[in-house]
């Protein structure tokens, strides 16, 4: 840039010498300068009481060489100033700023260019209103150039090695290329810092052309202007990395090369062929090597169990385990690098067979990363190994029995002998794994009961079934891990004879009739009801008290139509009595049920009492018991269910009742043994009723599922069967947001219960 001098009379002239501009102070009138061809120079330095006035423009020429980057900015001024910087052509507009006047405004302004050639570029400084105003102009032009200069191609880049390199400079709209030598499978992690304009980053492969990473900063308060990218080479050779300022503003920076060493002592082992071999115990100082593979292989006996993990990456891996055969994919996990997520993984498995297996790991980001390995191998056998089946069931008597251990897919089978009528309470504890519980009639084919366990920070993994004989016999329970992952548990068997005088009385159809008095040493038994039959005339009063209870327990009267009158019960009070009065409107038959809101079994006595008389009415019909051979079918696969009718007091077959499907327009007769055989066939998944009539006996009914036959692919992040099953819409083994949102739903409609919901969450928290 060209120095010139600006002189100032005294008289507050504008005197131009020697063609021109210095550094002065004082007033200065410009109205010959108010275009580009009278444009005054302008060169390094601070203009003061520079006037603008207000409603032209006035202008100043700028000598700048190619690269050369110039800040123009004013000062002091109380109107908003526009300044726009103009290219050689005098017309083309390459920066514009305007200021704003007023209490929170900032009337200043200031552009920075970098030119892309020599040349003269124009500036033209005006106020944004009408109104003049007097400012300051300042005028900076630094020196951009480093020790690389010029390396703004390929064919002229720095070559760089191992460490910092500070003092760099990119100009504006330039480029900078740097080379960095690579040996095949060698990482680099080349990155900035101290960048004051947002960054991008390009690395490109030794032909120059194939792009392998980016990156882009961003400038600005909250943002990081600055770049790094990471990369694994599979070749040998020059890998080039290109810098640009995103805004096309000029910036200084430094620039960091690391080349570390990400080999190991177990390496190579990025194949199957070549996979290391690992026995029980932890690992350390491991690598893997961006895209690489890592393969380990591990020796396991049929029904041995092996946990596989990782702890220690810094991104985010992806773990797979195959069978012998090398094919068979067993277990997959998935891990997530950032602030809030878990880079490591895990998978447990127990074999089903004596072998090598496989464990496949690999950086999902193809970012390398060091990290450890933990395998181990628990001893999974208890003092009753094997129970696998019906046909070597552990046999149970009343207790608990602890140290046992379900191995995986493994299932464990254990058999109690009931008496007609006693109760049976069987239940886990201390399991880790979400437990599935079953329990079987003697026959090792009717399900009698079933309770399913979630795992997780808000769920309950153990189960529980409670169930009174209906005969004498050999009872039997299925446990298995519904995850298909071990778990060390506890069980515990309850007996308790739960029979009174009035059993069975679990429907209005068998309530027995009551009057007036005291009934002492009655039991409901866990889930079950006790109805009793109360005939009352029209505003007569019936008092109704439970003494001596031994739990929860609720009292209910109902009308004949099954709605409910009035109740009371002692919930949270534990021992305490329940008691209601309550006065009919109308003659009929009422009923009162006794129940335990815990489903837990507790006995009672019952006081009844009534400023009437309660008259005995005619015998009510018998009750009879409906039992199904599968309580599940498959959709759309023909099943010959087979249907067994009793009756509920003396066990004894019922003889010429209708069994019906409605819904699947199916019916037959049972004969003298009380069974009938329906063939079914349902093509839509849900709940069918089994309907059973017959003379001398009360309606009955039992319930047949229809499943979906749907295969839910074998890496799902959920287990088959769970909450989060229900609400895959799509089957891809994975919860979006739109299914949580139907999930979210049926928990605010009542239709799904809290550990469902949390079960569903969980499963999109995975996906």
């Amino acid at each position: 840039m060209n120095g010139r001098v600006l002189l100032l009379g005294t008289i507050g002239m504008l005197v131009l010498a020697a063609g021109a501009v210095g550094g002065a102070s004082g007033s200065a009138t410009l109205a010959d300068h108010n275009n580009v061809s009278s444009a005054q120079p302008l060169d390094d330095g601070t203009i003061d009481g520079v006037d603008i006035p207000g409603n032209e423009s006035i202008y100043y020429e700028i000598d700048l060489a190619d690269k050369e980057q110039v800040t123009v900015s004013t000062e002091g001024a109380d109107q908003g100033v526009q300044l726009r910087l103009l290219a050689p052509d005098g017309a083309t507009e390459l920066r514009s700023a305007s200021g704003s006047a007023g209490s929170f405004n900032e009337p200043d302004v200031s552009v920075t260019y970098t030119a892309n050639q020599n040349g003269t570029f124009y500036l033209a400084v005006s106020t944004v209103s009408d109104s003049p105003t007097t400012v300051s102009l300042t005028t900076e032009t630094p020196d951009l150039t480093d020790r690389f200069e010029r390396n703004d191609q390929f064919e002229s880049a720095t070559e760089l090695s191992d460490g910092e390199t500070n003092g760099l400079v990119l100009a504006g709209s330039e480029l900078d290329y740097y080379a960095v030598e690579l040996n095949d499978s060698e990482q680099v992690t080349f990155s900035t810092d101290g960048a004051t304009q947002g960054m991008r980053v390009r690395m490109f492969a030794p032909d120059r052309v194939t792009e392998l990473r980016s990156a882009r900063g961003e400038a600005g308060s909250f943002n990081e202007p600055d770049v790094s990218v990471t990369y694994t080479a599979n070749q040998n050779g020059t890998f080039y990395f290109e810098l640009d300022s995103r805004t096309d503003r000029s910036t200084n920076y430094s620039l960091s090369v690391q080349t570390p060493d990400l080999t190991d002592s177990l390496e190579p082992n990025d194949e199957l062929g070549a996979a290391a071999t690992l026995s029980e115990g932890q690992t350390d100082g491991l690598s893997l090597a961006g895209s690489e593979l890592d393969y380990y292989a591990v020796q396991l006996n049929d029904s041995e169990q092996i946990t596989f993990s990782t702890e220690g990456a810094s991104q985010g891996l992806g773990l797979r385990m195959f069978a012998p055969d090398q094919v068979t994919e067993l277990r997959s996990a998935r891990g997530e690098a950032g602030s809030f997520n878990e880079p490591d993984v895990s998978v447990t498995y127990t074999a089903n067979q004596n072998g090598t297996f496989y464990f496949e790991l690999d950086s999902r980001t193809d970012r390398s990363t060091n990290y450890s390995v933990s395998v181990q191998t628990p001893d999974l056998t208890d003092r009753f190994e094997p129970n696998d089946g019906f046909d070597n069931a552990t046999t149970l008597a009343e207790g608990r029995y602890d140290d046992l251990d379900l191995a995986g897919s493994e299932l464990d089978y254990y058999a109690v002998e009931l008496n007609d009528s006693e109760q049976i309470t069987f239940s886990t504890e201390g399991a880790s794994q979400g437990l599935r519980l079953r329990m079987f009639g003697p026959d090792r084919v009717t399900e009698l009961r079933s309770a399913r366990g979630e795992a997780g920070s808000f769920n309950e993994p153990d189960v529980s079934v409670t169930y009174t004989a209906n005969q004498n016999g050999t009872f039997y329970f299925e446990l298995d891990s519904r995850t298909d992952r071990s778990t060390a548990y506890s069980v515990s068997a309850q007996k308790v004879d739960r029979t009174d005088e009035f059993e069975p009385n679990d429907e209005f159809a068998s309530a027995p009739l009551l009057t007036r008095g005291r009934y002492s040493d009655l039991d409901v038994a866990g889930a079950e009801q006790d109805y009793y039959f109360v005939p009352l005339n029209a505003s007569q009063q019936v008092d109704v008290s439970l003494e001596e209870t031994g739990g929860d327990l609720e009292a209910t009267l109902y009308a004949a139509n099954g709605s409910v009158l009035t109740r009371d019960d002692n919930t949270g009070f534990g021992d305490g009595s329940v008691s209601f009065s309550y006065t009919v409107r109308a003659d009929g038959n009422y009923y009162l049920g006794i129940t335990s809101p815990s489903n837990r079994s507790a006995g009672y006595r019952l006081v009844l009492n009534s400023n009437g008389t309660i008259e005995q009415l005619p015998t009510v019909p018998s009750r009879a018991d409906v039992s199904l051979s599968t309580s599940s079918i498959n959709a759309s696969e023909p099943t010959d269910l087979t249907v067994t009718v009793t009756d509920a007091r003396s066990g004894d077959a019922v003889e010429g009742a209708t069994v019906s499907i409605s819904d699947l327009q199916v019916s037959a007769t049972t004969d003298a043994s009380g069974v009938a055989t329906l063939s079914v066939e349902a093509s839509s998944p849900g709940d069918y009723p089994v309907s059973v009539s017959a003379d001398g006996y009360a309606d009955a009914s039992a319930t047949l599922t229809v499943e979906s036959n749907s295969e839910i692919p074998s890496d799902a992040v959920y287990s088959p069967g769970s909450p989060a099953a229900e609400f895959d819409a799509d089957l891809d083994g994975r919860i979006g947001i739109g299914e949580l949102g139907t999930a979210a739903e049926a928990y605010a409609s009542g239709g799904l219960g809290i550990t469902g919901l949390g079960d569903v969450a969980e499963a999109y928290a995975s996906s």
